[in-house]
């Protein structure tokens, strides 16, 4: 059997369009994947025929993905703010919408320097690392309750040489002890565990401990906010990601706790998807 990259790349379309808009991206992907690739080897070189061994690899992505399993999880790597990430099941895959949370933190550093940071929850490392290379001066520490995914995250940090990010098991604050910040990020679990609009494959695959947040999904945001004025230093910031749903509940829980210049910012799609406010007086 032989099979072109242009015949493969039917192949994917055949079997995943009817359910996955993405088939031509989860394409391109695979094959680079299995060809050790650049994506423009495949439109410059439809016409190359694979290997027995590269057709035998494509073949049990294709299967796997078929079933419903996340591509990053398949190939190993996410890309996040143009930084390859590495992925296991251990983590939660980095979403695009997240970067608008890296985006706020970045206009709220703007060109400051030695500032304190601390990324709660980091799962892979994206946003501590997004955040380590725009501004090696700024220190960072990130946080996370799993074991597997701090080495995750450690892996990532090694590979992008993030000299600036300390690494700590915790959940959210609480080794933390007397650690203050400038700047607290997280994008939390809040998906409610009733919810039914949860994608069936991201709960079959995903860690859930990084999904389900109780029964309206505000139970880690709300211990969060609760604890973070320990941890933040006059006129500091508390970024949070959360769902298009949300806004209301997550700024009414900022107000409750005494928080300042309180705002929510909509993502690409148009939705509510990060909400920050500050801390006492402004960063001088």
């Amino acid at each position: 059997m032989s099979l072109t990259i242009k015949q493969a790349i039917q192949q994917v379309r055949d079997t995943l369009s009817p359910q996955f808009d993405s088939w031509l991206l989860d394409s391109h992907l695979m094959l680079c994947h299995c060809l050790s690739c650049e994506r423009s080897t495949l439109l410059t070189h439809p016409e190359r025929v694979l290997s027995a061994g590269q057709i035998n690899k494509f073949q049990q992505l294709l299967h796997k993905r078929a079933q419903g399993e996340p591509l990053a999880y398949l190939i190993g790597y996410q890309e996040f703010w143009s930084h390859r990430l590495h992925v296991n099941e251990h983590t939660l895959i980095p979403r695009p919408e997240t970067e608008l949370l890296v985006e706020q933190a970045l206009g709220l550093i703007g060109d400051k320097s030695g500032l304190t940071i601390a990324d709660l929850g980091t799962g892979t490392g994206a946003i501590a690392i997004a955040i380590a290379k725009e501004h090696p001066g700024c220190e960072i520490v990130a946080t996370d309750l799993s074991p597997q995914a701090l080495a995750i995250a450690k892996q990532n940090i090694q590979t992008h040489q993030c000299d600036n990010i300390a690494l700590l098991q915790s959940r959210w604050f609480e080794q933390l002890h007397g650690l203050q910040f400038d700047l607290v990020l997280s994008n939390p679990p809040y998906i409610a565990v009733t919810s039914h609009a949860v994608e069936p494959n991201v709960a079959r695959y995903e860690p859930t401990s990084a999904l389900f947040a109780g029964e309206n999904g505000l139970e880690d945001i709300r211990q969060i906010i609760a604890t973070s004025p320990n941890h933040l230093k006059s006129g500091g910031w508390l970024l949070l990601e959360h769902g298009f749903d949300q806004a209301d509940g997550v700024q009414s829980l900022f107000a409750e706790h005494k928080f300042q210049s309180i705002q929510t910012v909509r993502d690409l799609s148009k939705h509510p998807r990060v909400t920050l406010a500050q801390w006492g007086p402004a960063l001088k």
